[in-house]
């Protein structure tokens, strides 16, 4: 989606161009780039409540609820229509979930339900119409009934929200006129009513409905299995939800010349099957790595050929990564490193669009920033990350594969690992040679050309990594400037 949008025609786009773009991306979950595309419409067309709506929704979803709901807010003040209410409602629900603070959790759960009960208050709760036309009076109803149920423990109020929602929902499947939502909120109504068995047919069917996004499905499963928990059912509702298969990728390249053995070129295919079977058991389908020779490029061959999509991020410039990463192992590395960057099916991400600088701390900050990405978007597709590793087990040096592991394994747990050094004992050794016959042993390849030189530099000059952190205390943008 990223190529599609950086060869998007901004100078004849009309604002549903931006829009559908906007609606794709974050139903696959690319909140970043949704908002980015909101944005840039919006700098277009100012005015545009929709691209508005867009703007918010993929903020919220990026984990930003808070400015998410300025930008609804401002709409307040000239639209009163359930859609803004309901998205306005809904970063109130995420704080309400992000909150550790009891009293906190209480005041957003309840701005959240008033702002849906605003938004139930501009249809008609009684009649369809309203529906078929594009309003969704279910999608408050239910989001009422859910809050009632499991933040606020009244079960009676949640049961009679969740009832009026199934009435809608029932209607419009009888009608024909379902969609994923009308599915989803079905199920969810007859969750909250305690029918379980019923429930779990019912979001089945809207998992299978065509056409329903992984990001919808995201959504779905979050709320149900908070549901769940309070009926003891999370492994019953679980089953019914596919994992969205984010996984992180390091692994070794393929060893230069003269190098202590590692990852030679022999245990390519070894290498190759041990990915595959790991991406098949984590039903991998969306991929984050670098895309240096060897490892690297075998995992992101692998995620293509399962029809899935590849994140790619180079820590520098695409010309010096290639001296640095990939040359040293033959031309035909080369040319598969381009063929994976020019699959349609590839995003390529540059940590830095600068040279190497003889910086190996770019390697390190490139494992971190892919590793963030793959955390954020299985979060936002309700699923957990995985790391899988092509290692030999030892720490290495900076920016390597055991710097990652060490980091992941304090944030998400214990990675999958790919042992090189099983691998190893797997290769068939080399056939003997007799006296007077030529070695059977391939010749070396030939050895790489220098790496490139470092730009010279002011002395004692280097790059330094900096975070900033964007912040803001609760009322504090609505000051005068005076105070």
């Amino acid at each position: 989606m990223r190529a599609e949008w950086d060869t998007f025609n901004h100078a004849d786009a009309h604002s549903t161009s931006y829009l559908h773009l906007c609606e794709r991306a974050i139903g696959v979950g690319e909140s970043l780039l949704a908002y980015d595309i909101a944005k840039k419409g919006l700098d277009a067309y100012p005015k545009n409540k929709l691209l508005s709506q867009k703007a918010a929704l993929a903020l919220k979803n990026a984990g930003s609820p808070l400015k998410a709901s300025t930008i609804l807010e401002s709409l307040l003040e000239t639209y009163h229509d359930i859609e803004t209410y309901s998205v306005l409602a809904s970063c109130y629900k995420d704080l309400w979930e992000y909150s550790a603070d009891p009293e906190k959790k209480t005041k957003y759960a309840d701005l959240a339900i008033e702002y849906y009960k605003k938004g139930l208050a501009t249809t008609t709760m009684g009649a369809l119409k309203a529906s078929r036309q594009g309003d969704q009076p279910y999608y408050p109803c239910v989001n009422v009934a859910f809050l009632y149920f499991v933040a606020l423990r009244q079960y009676d109020e949640a049961r009679d929200y969740a009832q009026q929602a199934l009435r809608i929902c029932q209607d419009l499947i009888r009608s024909k006129e379902a969609d994923y939502w009308v599915l989803a909120t079905a199920a969810e109504a007859q969750l909250i009513y305690g029918h379980l068995e019923d429930a779990t047919a019912a979001y089945a069917a809207a998992v299978a409905y065509e056409g329903a996004t992984p990001a919808q499905i995201a959504s779905t499963a979050t709320q149900a299995m908070k549901i769940a928990d309070e009926y003891g059912a999370r492994e019953q509702l679980a089953k019914v939800f596919p994992l969205a298969g984010v996984v992180a990728f390091s692994g070794h390249m393929i060893d230069r010349p003269g190098a202590k053995e590692r990852f030679p070129a022999e245990a390519e295919e070894l290498v190759r099957n041990a990915i595959e079977e790991s991406l098949e058991q984590m039903g991998a389908s969306i991929g984050y790595s670098s895309a240096a020779c060897g490892a690297d490029i075998l995992f992101i061959e692998s995620i293509l050929a399962r029809g899935g999509e590849a994140q790619v991020f180079l820590p520098f410039n695409k010309n010096d990564f290639i001296e640095i990463s990939i040359r040293h192992a033959g031309a035909q590395w080369v040319q598969r490193f381009e063929d994976v960057l020019s699959n349609s099916a590839t995003t390529i991400h540059y940590v830095t669009d600068g040279g190497y600088l003889g910086e190996d701390e770019l390697f390190g900050l490139c494992n971190e920033v892919f590793a963030g990405f793959a955390s954020m978007r299985s979060r936002i597709l309700a699923d957990k990350p995985h790391l899988l590793t092509v290692w030999d087990g030892q720490e290495g040096g900076v920016g390597g594969t055991g710097h990652l592991v060490r980091r992941w394994k304090s944030r998400f747990g214990k990675p999958v690992r790919i042992d090189l050094n099983r691998i190893l004992e797997e290769l068939p050794p080399p056939p003997p040679t007799l006296p007077g016959q030529p070695s059977s042993v391939p010749p070396s390849p030939p050895q790489p050309p220098p790496l490139p030189q470092v730009v010279e530099q002011p002395l004692n000059a280097q790059r330094e990594v900096k975070t900033m952190l964007f912040a803001d205390v609760e009322g504090f943008s609505k000051l005068p400037d005076e105070q």
